[in-house]
């Protein structure tokens, strides 16, 4: 909240503005609120180009922002950039694709987690613990995902859920990875109510 009040105030200079907009975004993000963070930065892609950024920061936000509403996962780099702002750009395009459910974005997060900044290290730190957060909890995902070919009876689902009920509590983040682990919740209650085995169906 913090940083929209400081992204929304007329008399905050620049850049200081901008990133206090583009972190608000992250916040809503890692909070489960993809919509807010969507309107976050459909404004700060109004104030762009902006002269306080340098030419290649303000051009990489202002490409990555413009792709913010399109469903496709972004293409992500296959090194953690060196530069701070650069890398935490890459961070939220890693962070968007991980909230529409592609894992792969895991191998840049790791890269993220583990990176040595040394400039603004305070900056990026507390988006490095998140980032060894949300690898958590896919590791959690992992090992305790269901098995799917099991032709699932009632008393099976009944069993299941109890199992997945206790995950949550082991979650260290909301947002997607909440939402999967209802959504397998979700599919054995109602396995539950049609009472005939059955397997699991991807979308």
């Amino acid at each position: 909240m913090n940083f929209l009040r400081l992204f929304r105030k007329n008399n905050v200079p620049e850049p200081t503005a901008s990133w206090a907009g583009y972190e608000a975004g992250l916040s809503a993000l890692l909070d489960g609120r993809p919509g807010d963070c969507r309107n976050t930065f459909l404004s700060l892609q109004k104030r762009l180009p902006n002269p306080a950024l340098s030419s290649e920061i303000g051009t990489a936000l202002s490409n990555s922002l413009g792709q913010w509403q399109n469903l496709s996962s972004f293409t992500l780099a296959e090194e953690c950039p060196v530069d701070t702002e650069l890398a935490m750009l890459e961070f939220g395009k890693a962070l968007k694709n991980w909230e529409q459910g592609d894992r792969q974005a895991m191998s840049f997060l790791k890269l993220f987690a583990q990176a040595d900044f040394s400039e603004q290290k305070e900056w990026a730190e507390p988006y490095q613990v998140w980032s060894h957060k949300i690898v958590a909890d896919v590791k959690l995902l992992n090992e305790n995902e269901p098995d799917w070919e099991n032709a699932w009876t009632g008393n099976e689902a009944e069993e299941e859920l109890k199992r997945l009920s206790s995950l949550r509590s082991q979650l260290k983040t909301s947002g997607r990875a909440l939402f999967t682990l209802q959504s397998w919740e979700q599919w054995f209650k109602s396995l539950q109510a049609s009472e005939a085995p059955k397997k699991w169906e991807a979308e």
